[in-house]
């Protein structure tokens, strides 16, 4: 999982986008919207007619590479906005809660959950500073490593995940997506970057498997990106931009928040990682509500809540099978292999979250 924040010009930050109002009249939806809490019909009548601020709400979205149960994705929200929010009240801040299922790679679907919350405390009639990247960025990003640890779900940190290649195309789809990486195949081959008279051969390679317009510079950070059109099997033409980024193989955390936090080891799925995460997203949600209570007050009950939520978490161990049968008489007869067990906790490890078999 993966939380990204939308700023006003993105189209993630508007609501018929969310419920799919911008398509034409009767064609569905593929992501198949849902709403999960809040009332679209209020919110926009409140957006609209008391907003008082330049930016009238807040918006991200939650994507998980899994596909989760509504049931599953309500309670997220619900968690999330605990730790956005902490020490909320019900009914103080006005929250759109919105799931979409959408098609991902080899015939799969995966989860994102959208969240658009108003710039306005109901009850005082005051602004309330929903998120601001320098105070708000780290807490919200050890809440997500945190979710991904206990839920087993896949992680943008993890050195596997991490790209030295980044393509993307637009119009969005993963269609669209899937035929890219076939490009992305092609210059994932040349070292990219690594000397100007490698252009004219990678831009001939591009067009022999039909890119058209091959553009070849360089990005402001001084990136190596090829941008160039293509027309997808089902004849609709996509724009194609390919960025390199050797470094962020090199260290995926190296924007990360929590890189001083988790050392140069970065992110792991051990119980130390977990311990370290969990014992610094309490204390981020304690000064949180602190400022927050200033300003908007606090429930103490809820607060409570979200911190026993953070302290009893376990750490996701995943399945393994408890018996292995072989053959090792060499006489056909097969003998029953004892479980693997996990080893103990290390010294630095916390014994309340080491599972046992």
């Amino acid at each position: 999982m993966m939380t990204r924040i939308f700023q006003k010009h993105h189209r993630a930050y508007r609501l018929d986008y969310l419920l799919g109002r911008h398509l034409a009249k009767g064609k569905p939806d593929a992501r198949e919207p849902k709403v999960l809490a809040g009332d679209p019909d209020v919110f926009e009548t409140i957006e609209t007619r008391c907003n008082r601020y330049t930016q009238a709400h807040f918006a991200c979205v939650l994507s998980f590479e899994e596909e989760l149960s509504d049931a599953k994705s309500q309670a997220l929200a619900e968690e999330f906005l605990d730790v956005l929010l902490p020490g909320r009240h019900g009914g103080q801040f006005l929250a759109l809660v919105v799931r979409h299922r959408e098609r991902a790679r080899q015939g799969r679907h995966r989860t994102g959950i959208h969240f658009l919350v108003s710039h306005q405390d109901l009850w005082r009639d005051r602004k309330v500073d929903v998120y601001w990247a320098a105070r708000d960025r780290r807490r919200l990003e050890c809440w997500q490593e945190h979710v991904n640890l206990r839920e087993g779900s896949a992680s943008p940190k993890e050195p596997s995940r991490a790209r030295s290649l980044h393509v993307r195309t637009w119009p969005e789809s993963p269609a669209a997506t899937e035929f890219a990486e076939d490009f992305g195949k092609i210059l994932s081959r040349y070292p990219l970057g690594a000397a100007a008279e490698d252009s004219e051969e990678i831009a001939c390679a591009l067009t022999l498997k039909g890119a058209l317009g091959v553009r070849i510079d360089r990005t402001r950070a001084g990136h190596f990106r090829a941008r160039f059109t293509a027309q997808t099997p089902d004849g609709r033409e996509v724009g194609v931009s390919a960025t390199a980024a050797p470094e962020k193989k090199a260290d995926p955390l190296r924007k990360s928040s929590l890189r001083r936090v988790l050392g140069v080891r970065g992110f792991e799925r051990t119980n130390a990682v977990f311990t370290t995460v969990s014992d610094l997203l309490e204390r981020e949600i304690t000064h949180a509500a602190k400022r927050h209570e200033s300003r908007h007050g606090a429930c103490p009950e809820n607060l409570a809540a979200t911190l026993a939520r953070v302290r009893e978490a376990k750490i996701h161990v995943p399945a393994r099978p408890m018996l292995v049968v072989s053959d090792e008489t060499g006489m056909g007869i097969p003998m029953m292999m004892p479980p693997e067990i996990f080893d103990g906790p290390g010294p630095t490890d916390h014994p309340g979250n080491h599972k046992t078999m």
